[in-house]
């Protein structure tokens, strides 16, 4: 199967998932990516979620349960983002099965454990965070080694672009409720 869904005329800006055909065809490169019965097991696959920002679908596959996300044009850094992180942080993110940059549709392992959201300690938290700093600290040296298509911000940037900001009444919300000033 050809990794690139065709453009339907007329809806260069509907979510894919959106689309009569993008089921089917999630399903197939599903499908062959998890070993799955075409017949039987495509019918089990069920859908979680699916809103502006993503559609991840659950997928009982034999011997354990996988998980696939699709994501907009604007999110399609992340398809590279979890693939590339999952490889040296095993145990911070889940390992990915198969990925289509094209499609923006990534294939992973089922992440065990208890979501975060569902502890109340704040220590429990605050771990969580200093492990996140930690992948964060760990490319302050090495960015170049993060693949081309993640983009670049750093802080230099910020600095560049700050300025353009604090001048921006609207964006600051200057004035109305919630706004800095």
């Amino acid at each position: 199967m050809e990794d690139r869904l065709p453009q339907q005329a007329g809806t260069p800006l509907r979510l894919p998932w959106s689309r009569p055909s993008w089921f089917n065809l999630a399903c197939e490169w599903i499908g062959e990516r998890a070993n799955l019965d075409p017949l039987n097991d495509i019918n089990s696959i069920e859908q979680v979620t699916c809103w502006e920002q993503s559609c991840v679908l659950k997928v009982p596959a034999p011997g354990e349960t996988l998980y696939f996300k699709a994501v907009p044009l604007m999110y399609a850094a992340e398809i590279t983002v979890s693939d590339f992180l999952s490889k040296p942080f095993p145990e911070m993110l889940p390992k990915v099965r198969a990925i289509s940059r094209e499609n923006r549709w990534i294939l992973m392992h089922e992440f065990a454990g208890k979501a975060l959201i569902g502890y109340k300690d704040e220590a429990v938290w605050a771990a969580t965070i200093e492990k996140y700093v930690d992948i964060q600290r760990s490319f302050i040296d090495g960015a170049e080694a993060l693949p081309s298509e993640i983009p670049r911000r750093p802080l230099s940037g910020l600095l560049n672009q700050i300025g353009t900001l604090l001048l921006d009444d609207d964006a600051l919300l200057i004035g109305r409720e919630g706004g800095f000033l």
